[in-house]
């Protein structure tokens, strides 16, 4: 019975760890000679540097940099429609960002990805409690239960991890940002930690493939020698 756990904790694993990665550091700007035009009754607050960049942050953003300059005007944040950015760098950061954040614009798909995962998960475990039934129904019952836990501890996990940035906008909030950054380091350990998410995301999915295939050859086996 032990063995049908295996895909949900490995699913579990990479859910955890993609909650934990999307708030790891992938990139550090120095920035400096930070000028705005904006009219000096706003109030403008910006990060000290070096800024660091998670997964699927792009200098370029102007989500990004409202997270690191924060102007307020009339006692409301401006949002990035009515702003204009204009960054200074090398040619080769800006590889190096797209490269490293490639397909990372929107990680929504990895969250989705994870969540499909256990919902796999769940339903292997039941179909391995039917399939492979040896014990007691109150046996079953525990291990749903064992099951269930996990889930709410994922649920409680992904709450606390989780967060969302929201900015009021005004409609007279107007103005240009302009800045020199240059990329200083690179947190590789952030793409290894990833590549593990991934890794056991797959270990998951493969288990639960390889033994339905096992299940599948044994009926048939079986179906044969009773044939015969």
């Amino acid at each position: 019975m032990h063995r049908s756990l295996v895909p949900l904790i490995l699913a579990s694993l990479g859910f955890v760890i993609i909650r934990f990665v999307l708030n790891m550091p992938l990139l550090e700007w120095q920035v400096s000679e930070i000028v705005t035009d904006f009219p000096s009754t706003y109030q403008v607050e910006i990060s000290p540097s070096p800024w660091e960049g998670s997964l699927g942050d792009a200098l370029g953003d102007g989500s990004y940099i409202l997270q690191k300059i924060r102007v307020i005007g009339n006692g409301a944040f401006c949002r990035k429609e009515n702003l204009k950015f204009v960054v200074r760098r090398s040619q080769n950061d800006v590889i190096v960002e797209r490269v490293l954040n490639a397909n990372l614009k929107n990680y929504s798909w990895l969250l989705a990805w994870s969540m499909i995962e256990l919902i796999l998960s769940g339903m292997y475990i039941w179909w391995f409690i039917v399939e492979y039934r040896h014990g007691s129904a109150f046996q079953d019952v525990i291990f749903m239960g064992i099951a269930g836990f996990i889930y709410v501890f994922l649920i409680l996990i992904s709450r606390v991890l989780g967060h969302q940035l929201g900015y009021v906008g005004i409609s007279d909030c107007s103005g240009t940002v302009t800045l020199n950054a240059s990329l200083s380091k690179v947190h590789y350990e952030t793409l290894i930690v990833l590549s593990v998410c991934i890794l056991s995301e797959l270990g998951a999915l493969g288990v639960m493939l390889g033994q339905i295939k096992r299940a599948v050859i044994e009926r048939k086996e079986s179906a044969k020698s009773a044939v015969g």
